[in-house]
């Protein structure tokens, strides 16, 4: 790839990963789950193409074509691949489910097409909702593009506090109602990124020392008002739970903000890129870690140390040493098939063989 890529936005990502698997091994408080999700869509707004859609052009189609081969497909590849040895799954105690018969199949596949979650496809869900966004928002764009910059940045932000409250007081098939609440962070990471490059341009100008303190000073509100937020809301788990919308929407915004700083501040270490390879493999990490879940807990039960009627019922979590041992497990196996890609194979050759592969989810390297 011929741009150098922005580590800023890689530790963007891997905040947000490690927070999404922290939190799943409740490692984490609750209000973390106010901002872990909507951090990815807006790190995803911050990579939407600039360039204005246009029929004319064919940019808009050249967009649903990529968007069609990088996310939709290795989604009904992967949850096609899982469905056709569910049995097997069933049978080794990975899966808490009862088998698929051979007339479900069929069945259970043509969900998959219809970008339907259920079973163990559910953790996918974020995939099907930043489909819907993205292609939601250039849908958008098409019509608004020839608009002054501002009218059409001012529609988009109208339309997306629209379908906040929407998504969060309503139960909308194929998470509808979850795009319509993350839709606002979409936007906000597209615009935002203008600023970015001005914030990080003033910053440039200030002394190291001085960097570090505003940085630390303005995360540090953030991350309190974010955690006041969480706490004033009308639910414990916020921002899809029916809680009351202009505190979440806070709430998240201001933990965006503070996962933003410290990524900033991260990158100013010199171990910055290690520190980045979570981000680079976010997607792996998001299909990996809830089956690395799975694989240590049918370890645990060959270990005896729990019961197998227990796994069964589902994820075997506790707290302490083997909450820390899932989290690690589902971050680290990941990074390091990472670096070894990098350091071993041919990454060049892998996409000439497999031409679906370059513009995939999967394909970290893309530009």
């Amino acid at each position: 790839m011929n741009k150098q890529r922005d580590i800023t936005i890689d530790l963007l990502k891997a905040i947000g990963i490690i927070a999404v698997v922290a939190f799943h091994c409740n490692l984490l408080p609750g209000f973390f789950f106010l901002f872990h999700n909507p951090l990815f869509m807006f790190a995803a707004g911050l990579f939407h193409p600039r360039e204005a859609s246009t029929i004319c052009g064919g940019g808009y189609y050249k967009y649903l074509k990529k968007r069609f081969l990088r996310i939709y497909l290795p989604f009904v590849f992967l949850m096609a691949f899982l469905t056709l040895i569910q049995p097997l799954l069933v049978k080794l105690w990975i899966l808490p489910e009862t088998p698929y018969t051979l007339r479900e199949i069929p069945m259970k596949l043509l969900t998959i097409l219809a970008m339907r979650v259920e079973g163990f496809s559910g953790p996918c869900w974020f995939l099907i909702s930043l489909l819907e966004i993205s292609i939601t928002f250039e849908t958008f764009r098409l019509f608004t593009h020839h608009l002054p910059s501002k009218w059409e940045m001012s529609i988009l932000f109208a339309i997306s506090i629209i379908l906040f409250p929407i998504g969060v007081y309503t139960n909308l098939p194929r998470v509808l109602d979850e795009s319509a609440i993350l839709f606002i962070w979409y936007v906000l990471g597209f615009y935002m990124k203008i600023h970015i490059d001005f914030l990080r341009e003033w910053q440039q100008k200030l002394s190291s020392g001085a960097r570090r303190l505003w940085l630390v000073g303005v995360g540090t509100i953030c991350i309190i008002l974010s955690y006041c937020m969480f706490i004033f809301s009308r639910h414990g788990y916020g921002w899809c739970c029916g809680a009351f919308p202009p505190l979440i929407a806070i709430g998240t915004f201001m933990g965006i903000m503070w996962s933003y700083g410290l990524a900033t501040m991260l990158n100013y270490l010199s171990i910055a890129i290690l520190l980045a390879v979570p981000g680079r493999v976010s997607f792996a990490i998001m299909a990996w870690h809830l089956g690395a879940f799975r694989l240590l807990s049918v370890v645990r039960v060959l270990m005896g140390t729990v019961p197998r009627g227990k796994l069964v019922l589902g994820y075997v979590y506790e707290d302490g040493m083997w909450s820390a041992v899932y989290c690690l497990f589902g971050i680290l196996l990941p990074c390091m098939g990472k670096i070894c890609w990098d350091q071993f194979l041919c990454h060049n050759q892998i996409s000439r063989l497999m031409p679906w592969y370059r513009n995939s989810f999967f394909d970290e390297n893309r530009g």
